[in-house]
């Protein structure tokens, strides 16, 4: 990896989401880009955490796809997460040293680090900040709460839509064009490992939605034809990814503590 010290954009996808969160002010935003001020550039296919190994960096994905994932002892894989820009890797590495995960690199990602334990640093200083990232993370706990529901109950193709139709949301989420938001850098294999089927199945079932015309695979991309059919298909509920602005109460609060 190649580390570099670089300014964070003020647009940057992370950016973008806390002030969604609409309680962050220009101090919040300037501890955040000290804190963001290296960049390291990672090939496609390549290690940011092995499981089991002690984590001592807090990551964030500027740009790039990333999965997270558990492996058994047999080597078959499954996949938790896809990690986009603006997701952040290792929140609470501070104190959950030890990752019961892997991150691997799907793309070339560029990724900020700091030390884990610079977010106790910024507790008593930026406490608006702290929660701001407490809060995307809570978002995070709410669609792997989805990822659960998604491969435990839902049939075959309405899996498969239904990821897909909730990796375009989050992409569009974060600032990316239509038709950036509608080609994903996925292989059925990396599906099948997202959705718990074997490869056989999740080529079959990626199939049949391409005979019904709601996707495609062109240039090693999957690539999104009929987003409202789909989102029919899965019977999409979009509420799980909405990122409404911190209540009064806890303006107030956090207010009073800054």
């Amino acid at each position: 990896m190649k580390q570099t010290p670089t300014p964070v954009t003020p647009r940057s996808a992370l950016h973008t989401r806390l002030e969604e969160l609409a309680f962050c002010d220009e101090s919040d935003f300037k501890a955040l880009d000290d804190l963001l001020m290296t960049r390291e550039e990672v090939d496609a296919g390549q290690w940011i955490v092995r499981e089991g190994e002690d984590i001592e960096l807090t990551h964030v994905v500027m740009s790039g796809w990333a999965t997270r994932y558990k492996t058994f002892a047999d080597g078959r894989r499954q996949i938790l997460e896809f990690l986009l820009p603006g997701d952040i890797i290792g929140l609470y590495t501070v104190m959950l040293r030890r990752a019961d995960f892997g991150i691997e690199t799907l793309t070339p990602v560029t990724l900020s680090a700091y030390p884990a334990a610079s977010l106790l640093a910024l507790a008593s200083r930026n406490p608006r900040l702290v929660f701001a990232l407490g809060w995307l993370a809570g978002q995070g706990e709410r669609r792997l709460d989805e990822h659960v529901t998604r491969v435990g109950r839902r049939g075959a193709a309405e899996r498969m839509a239904h990821l897909f139709v909730e990796l375009y949301v989050r992409l569009r989420r974060i600032g990316f064009e239509r038709g950036e938001c509608r080609r994903f850098p996925l292989t059925q294999v990396v599906l099948a490992d997202a959705l718990g089927m074997s490869h056989v199945h999740a080529n079959r079932t990626f199939r049949s939605l391409a005979r019904d015309e709601l996707v495609d695979f062109e240039n090693g991309c999957i690539v999104l034809k009929d987003i409202m059919r789909l989102a029919v298909r899965c019977r999409f509920d979009p509420g799980y990814l909405e990122q409404p602005a911190a209540p009064d109460d806890v303006h107030a609060s956090l207010g009073e503590s800054a």
